[in-house]
């Protein structure tokens, strides 16, 4: 999954999400379905990675809180302590770029992905 990011007029704080095992876990999803492991790569236009997360907790504690509390506030689901879901939480520039989903040992599934604008 590769969708297309623009962001046009001046920076843009954004929550960027790849769920995959939360379907699952709180959505039903049936065993086997969903991207085990997604790993979620920011790149810009010309191919250079603005930024990457595998494992959305694998962040420093500060970062989960603050995610954790943006996510709230924009009305997004909780995430599982422990998942593996992946999660960036970035301020872009004025451009296009791509929020790339895909599982870290290459398996499929379905996954979804969340852009959520961060307004202060």
């Amino acid at each position: 999954m590769v969708p297309g990011i623009v962001v046009t007029e001046s920076n843009r704080r954004l929550l960027i999400r790849g769920i995959g095992p939360e379907l699952q876990t709180s959505f039903g999803f049936a065993p086997g379905t969903t991207l085990p492991d997604p790993v979620l790569v920011l790149t810009k236009q010309s191919g250079e990675v603005i930024a990457e997360n595998d494992n959305w907790e694998d962040n420093t504690k500060a970062v989960e809180a603050e995610i954790n509390a943006v996510a709230q506030n924009v009305g997004a689901f909780a995430l599982t302590s422990g998942g593996a879901d992946a999660v960036l939480l970035v301020t872009l520039p004025p451009g296009v770029c791509t929020a790339q989903v895909t599982d870290k040992n290459g398996s499929e599934g379905i996954a979804i992905v969340e852009v959520y604008a961060v307004t202060e």
